[in-house]
């Protein structure tokens, strides 16, 4: 009997997947984007960010991987047919911050039918682009299993990223032992108490990553996501290299009008003027080097990897 397998056919559907650490401009360069005609956004769909962690758990099957492909296939209908559109006007990706109302009120009217998405696609030659979020590991997976995909990834300076996210509390005390959304964790107790560590966090590193201040848990997750997205441009097949491309924040939102340039070449769609209306702000932080106050429990190689990482990156001088 032949294998059960989920039909798909991708065959008519670009992708651009949008990677990065939180707090680089992801769904600012995403709506930046969005505003080209041969572009359509969803921003952080869970179950696409979530598929890897399934595909790494013990003997993956093909009808997995089937599925995968099917869901990006199921999504890309939805998102041309409105289905999975951001009305709400206040969200960082609402549909109104990239295209014009009566462009989206003609899509609602005119576009009803599966077969109308298909040919759009292929006569407008439209990407379907998507910001995910803390996927940076899995970009060789995603390389691997979606056709006719070029990926973004997005850097930004880590004391810039790690003071808005420690502003935030995203990794604060309060946040490790009652998480507030649904990604994986890792459980453990420390002093008789449950602390879900973020699964960027080994378990041996546990108890050190508690201990340290609400900043220097942010810097751990801006280096952890920095480092491996250079170790994955390094490592990729050829192949895949060009169609990958890494882009500095700072270069993004200090020179849109070359960076527009460059990212539509690299996408292959019609030059054109995009607004750039873009929320991110890159101005130099209060932070410095010297000022960064280490926790006697950060682990001395840890400190040496963020402070090598750190001492790489460029370091914004005008807000945009």
């Amino acid at each position: 009997m032949a294998p059960l397998q989920f039909f798909n056919d991708m065959s008519s559907i670009s992708f651009v997947f949008v990677t990065g650490a939180c707090r680089v401009g992801k769904t600012s360069l995403s709506n930046y984007l969005a505003q080209h005609p041969q572009i359509e956004f969803l921003d952080e769909p869970w179950e696409v960010m979530m598929f890897p962690f399934l595909a790494e758990d013990q003997q993956p099957s093909a009808l997995l991987f089937s599925y995968f492909k099917a869901l990006l296939s199921e999504l890309a209908n939805e998102i041309m047919l409105y289905r999975r559109a951001n009305l709400r006007f206040t969200d960082a990706s609402s549909i109104w911050k990239s295209k014009a109302p009566h462009k989206v009120y003609e899509r609602l009217l005119l576009m009803n039918s599966r077969a109308q998405v298909k040919e759009t696609l292929l006569q407008q030659e439209i990407k379907i682009l998507l910001t995910l979020p803390e996927t940076t590991p899995f970009i060789e997976f995603f390389f691997a299993n979606v056709p006719n995909l070029k990926i973004i990834n997005l850097v930004r300076n880590g004391l810039d990223v790690a003071k808005e996210i420690a502003d935030k509390g995203w990794f604060s005390l309060e946040q490790l032992t009652s998480p507030k959304n649904s990604q994986p964790y890792r459980l453990i107790q420390y002093q008789s108490k449950d602390y879900y560590l973020p699964w960027w966090v080994n378990q041996e590193e546990g108890e050190a990553f508690i201990c340290i201040s609400d900043f220097e848990r942010a810097l751990w997750y801006w280096h952890y996501f920095h480092s491996n997205a250079i170790q994955q441009k390094m490592n990729l097949a050829p192949n895949y290299q060009q169609k990958f491309l890494q882009l500095d924040s700072i270069e993004l939102f200090n020179a849109p009008h070359l960076s527009g340039k460059k990212l539509q070449a690299f996408l292959k769609i019609n030059p054109i003027d995009l607004q750039s209306n873009f929320s991110l702000s890159s101005k130099r932080q209060s932070v410095s080097m010297d000022l960064i106050s280490w926790s006697s429990y950060m682990p001395s190689e840890k400190r040496k990897e963020i402070e090598l990482s750190l001492n790489s990156q460029p370091i914004a001088e005008s807000t945009c």
